[in-house]
């Protein structure tokens, strides 16, 4: 955003009439006037808030902010300020802008807000369209199916005053109608009307630069792998190291630090990555990973620790003043110290995640002062295995460290499984009225087996 005037416009009075399309596997809510269409793009002015009065502001959030209206269009939520701040506190992280005030302190281009699109968002499909691609044809087509379009024009429409990204959210046979973040939803922001010629003047000083989401296209599911094309090793070595698809399943997002469609209205953690999953015995979870508290190992979240977790902020649930951040451990099981309740608990980086296998309580606590870990001691030298039935499919095994020991190998019934992953594993996939033996080797790094584990037993 460059500088912005006060504007007072009277938007033109249209007679609406709600139709819903399906395009691909996307519902699309259009609203259809006397001349023309319109799609129900979610408004939201950019932040700091629009209506700046002389001098220039020295934040640029109408691009990022078109962005987030448009994926909130697709994704299903409500946009808020927070959205933009957390876009823009991503946007620095990355390196791509500067902050100014804490918001983003340049000009933004297009091919920076397809990136957004992509890496930040995960859309498979963004499109940037420049000079002879662009054409009046373009945004009819994109908008009878159901994609809104991000184009590039002047504040307020004109042909003189600074470079500006508006929503086009709709067209009449006479007039666009776009979503405008440099002004407020009733002073010139939410559904403003311009005559086509008008459109097209601002355009072209712009060289009708626009970029499509398509929305129908869905967002990345590739294992590991994030939305522009790198990929996680911590998460490919979590997946491996729990089961793999017969207890996670397969992914059901890309890796993005903004949320997937199952938790959107979750703010984004900056040092935290993570791919949710489904099909596999764990049911619906995910794999985090904390880049910051816990560099080098992600880990799995699921059941009722999972639930809690993405339906109560996610890492920014507020611990003692602080978030509370990705895991940092494996769940482990652990004794209530008033009642004696079995607990499953997790560790994360600024408190626990704690479920009450009795009475079903979920809740995020600051310390472990109010409960006991099934720890297993251990001399260094002895190799020792605890496995629990931890679901009606799934086992937990977890060992004591042995001295010298780089790897913990583990077997089912005699076939190796995986390695231990912080002492521990999740097993899947697990049939009823059967008996599973497991048992664990400690290794070397040059391969030497230092120590063998007990036999553990668990019958389904």
């Amino acid at each position: 955003m460059l500088s912005l005037e006060l504007a007072s416009k009277t938007q033109k009075g249209r007679c609406e009439m709600k139709r819903i399309f399906l395009v691909g596997s996307l519902v699309v809510l259009f609203v259809t006037t006397a001349f023309g269409m319109e799609l129900s793009v979610p408004f939201i002015a950019q932040s700091p808030p629009g209506n700046w009065p002389p001098p220039e502001p020295s934040t640029h959030n109408c691009g990022p902010t078109s962005v987030l209206m448009t994926a909130a269009y697709y994704l299903g939520f409500t946009p808020a300020p927070q959205h933009i701040k957390d876009l823009d506190d991503w946007t620095v992280f990355v390196g791509m802008f500067t902050s100014v005030n804490g918001y983003n302190g340049n000009n933004t281009n297009a091919d920076q807000l397809v990136r957004l699109a992509k890496e930040y968002y995960g859309f498979q499909s963004v499109t940037k369209y420049n000079d002879g691609n662009s054409s009046i044809d373009l945004l009819r087509q994109s908008l009878g199916d159901g994609n809104p379009v991000i184009v590039g024009v002047k504040i307020d429409m004109t042909t003189t005053k600074g470079g500006h990204f508006m929503v086009l959210i709709g067209m009449t046979d006479t007039n666009v109608i776009v979503h405008d973040p440099g002004h407020s939803e009733n002073n010139g922001g939410k559904h403003e009307s311009y005559p086509i010629p008008q459109f097209l003047a601002s355009w072209a000083t712009q060289r009708y630069v626009a970029v499509v989401i398509d929305g129908s296209a869905g967002r990345s599911t590739v294992l590991g792998q994030k939305a522009n094309g790198s990929v996680a090793p911590e998460i490919l070595a979590a997946y491996s190291h729990n089961g793999a698809q017969q207890t996670l399943g397969t992914p059901i997002s890309s890796i993005v630090p903004y949320s997937d469609g199952c938790v959107n209205a979750w703010p984004p953690f900056n040092d935290c990555l993570f791919q949710t999953f489904a099909g596999g015995s764990l049911g619906n979870c995910a794999i985090m990973y904390d880049v910051q508290n816990s560099p080098g190992k992600a880990f799995v979240l699921h059941g009722q620790l999972w639930t809690y977790y993405k339906n109560h902020n996610g890492s920014n649930i507020i611990i003692a003043g602080s978030p509370i951040g990705g895991p940092i451990d494996q769940e482990k099981y652990a004794t209530d110290n008033y009642n004696d309740h079995q607990l499953a608990v997790q560790q994360m980086a600024n408190g626990w995640l704690v479920y009450d296998t009795v009475t079903g309580f979920c809740d995020a606590v600051s310390g472990n002062s109010g409960f006991r870990l099934a720890t297993i001691p251990g001399d260094g030298q002895t190799l020792t295995l605890l496995a629990y039935a931890q679901s009606s499919t799934s086992a937990y095994l977890t060992v004591n460290a042995i001295t010298g020991a780089s790897s913990y190998q583990t077997y089912q019934n005699g076939s190796y499984l995986g390695d231990l992953t912080g002492l521990a594993l999740t097993v899947g996939s697990l049939a009823a009225n059967t008996v599973y033996t497991f048992q664990v080797k400690a290794v070397a790094i040059d391969g030497t087996v230092l120590a063998v584990s007990n036999a553990e037993k668990i019958t389904y």
